[in-house]
């Protein structure tokens, strides 16, 4: 709001960046939000030259698409960094020495409800195989309450709570150190963990939400959102593919971030986004 008010005041285009609609969790949230989104959010589309969104189709889906007008929406995908994210040997100091031979799971992401980590931890707990683990890279609301559900499933040896990731390079190496990266949210508009993981040459199993269907394409598998049980079944398919069939989705992901996700390929049309407004 004050960035539209800034812009108004000064006379200078605006431009808005729109990611997801919040949804917030407590009443207190809610209360706050209901009048910002009725009475802010309306002035601000309107008032906007452009509107950049990493998925068209996420954002007509959402409430606020009736406020806009077609001919200044742009669908601009995230880019990422394919120097720093990128396959590599994998410094191990990270995590205990016995796990290097371990099938690694990796969650990456902030550590609240609709991320669902539980059907992660439930499905770990489900395993026969004992020589599968988690490693955990993020933090938030739900931490506290996930590392007691991690407790109650005996699962202290297998999950690695590793906190948060700032460092991208540090970041990078968790990918590296992974079997596979595991994407578990209910919604998403645009994963860019999926592009990360892509572009280290990681297989991915992820949620069958739109934010992944048509990305994750030969490149890992998909499961039936909110199944543990679905996520379970395409684990086990995962473990008995061959290491050269592992190792083509890695290439293919890789293969698609580089073609379509590079992140000066997202600069150099963020820059002409904002030309054209000038």
């Amino acid at each position: 709001l004050f960035t539209f008010l800034a812009c108004w005041f000064f006379r200078k285009p605006l431009i808005v960046t729109y990611h997801m609609d919040a949804r917030p969790t407590s009443w207190l949230k809610r209360l706050v939000q209901g009048p910002a989104d009725f009475l802010a959010v309306p002035l601000i589309f309107r008032a906007a030259r452009k509107i950049i969104t990493p998925d068209v189709g996420y954002f007509q889906s959402s409430g606020f698409n009736c406020l806009v007008r077609p001919n200044i929406l742009m669908e601009l995908a995230n880019g990422v960094d394919t120097n720093v994210f990128a396959p590599g040997e994998a410094d191990w100091s990270k995590l205990r020495p016995d796990w290097r031979h371990k099938n690694i799971l990796l969650f990456v992401g902030n550590l609240l409800s609709v991320k669902r980590l539980d059907i992660i931890l439930f499905s770990l707990s489900q395993s026969a195989k004992q020589d599968e683990v988690l490693v955990v890279v993020g933090g938030g609301y739900e931490e506290k309450s996930l590392r007691k559900e991690a407790t109650r499933l005996a699962l202290e040896d297998r999950v690695y709570f590793a906190g948060k990731c700032s460092d991208r390079v540090e970041l990078a190496n968790y990918y590296r150190l992974a079997t596979v990266v595991i994407i578990s949210s209910d919604r998403e508009s645009f994963s860019l963990v999926a592009l990360e993981a892509m572009a280290t040459g990681k297989p991915i199993i992820g949620s069958d939400i739109p934010a992944l269907h048509n990305r994750v394409v030969g490149s890992g598998l998909l499961f039936q959102p909110g199944s543990a049980a679905s996520l379970r079944v395409s684990l086990d398919i995962f473990y008995n593919l061959s290491i050269d069939e592992r190792k083509l989705m890695g290439e293919t992901g890789r293969r698609t971030v580089i073609q379509k996700y590079d992140w000066d390929g997202h600069v150099a049309d963020l820059e002409k986004c904002y030309a054209s407004v000038l």
